[in-house]
């Protein structure tokens, strides 16, 4: 009956690999973010691609990431029927148009 309830050692694997990607990746693109609009030299217009993608990438990290997570270690969806369609139209959006 415990298995279900405790993650194993490939799911503490997987949340630590996902942390670790979370934490870097918004660190990461606040940073390029931070670095353009505080240096008035680096405003150019490949600079602004770069902030685009780095919010793009932001927004990714933040919508996709923590309920691929849950989905991937517990198997199953325990935040709702309106945000399992809400996350998937967001993931979709998000991957396509940005």
């Amino acid at each position: 009956m415990t298995e279900h309830i405790f993650p194993t050692l490939y799911e503490w694997i997987l949340i630590s690999l996902h942390a670790v990607v979370f934490i870097v990746g918004l660190t990461g693109n606040f940073l390029v973010c931070l670095v353009v609009h505080r240096n008035p030299a680096m405003r150019t217009v490949t600079n602004y691609f770069i902030v685009n993608l780095a919010v793009a990438d932001f927004l990714v990290i933040l919508i996709c990431l923590p309920p691929t997570l849950i989905w991937d270690t517990t198997e199953t969806w325990f935040l709702g029927h309106v945000l399992c369609k809400l996350v998937l139209y967001l993931q979709v959006s998000f991957f396509y148009y940005f």
